[in-house]
């Protein structure tokens, strides 16, 4: 007779086996193109950032929280298949990216997005972290996000 734990012991390890792979798999899908994924702002990050370094105090604690009440629900969605969507404070705008340069974790990417029935090319630099990546653009603001 078997004893219970043997019993259950290769359907679990099928099971850990499973997940370890499709982890792997996920991951090296995005091995490549780090900044691939789903993005929000990482509002911790505010306080932290250049433009409200230089505010002092009161002013820059109710800039720090204006900015996070009106940019709290930045999404960034960068698809595999060169799809781009953005959505800031209601509105979305769509268009796809291509990979101008990479190095490591850090790359150029142009932008070309639908606005107002116009088509506009931004370029963008991000560079991942981990779970978190900074997006800087021509106008050097930069907003620090964090995967979904």
């Amino acid at each position: 007779m078997m004893h219970a734990s043997t019993r259950y012991a290769a359907p679990r390890m099928a099971v850990v086996f499973a997940l370890a792979l499709a982890a792997m798999a996920l991951s090296a899908c995005r091995g490549d193109r780090p900044f691939v994924g789903t993005w929000r702002l990482d509002t911790d990050a505010l306080p932290q950032q250049a433009e409200f370094l230089e505010l002092e105090g009161e002013q820059r604690t109710q800039a720090v929280a204006l900015a996070r009440k009106m940019l709290g629900e930045v999404k960034v969605e960068i698809a595999a298949d060169g799809q781009y969507r953005q959505t800031l404070a209601g509105r979305t705008l769509e268009g796809s990216w291509t990979l101008v340069s990479q190095e490591g974790s850090r790359a150029e990417l142009d932008l070309s997005l639908e606005r107002d029935g116009q088509r506009e090319v931004r370029r963008v630099v991000i560079e991942v972290d981990g779970n978190r990546a900074r997006m800087s653009g021509a106008n050097r603001s930069t907003l620090v996000l964090r995967r979904e």
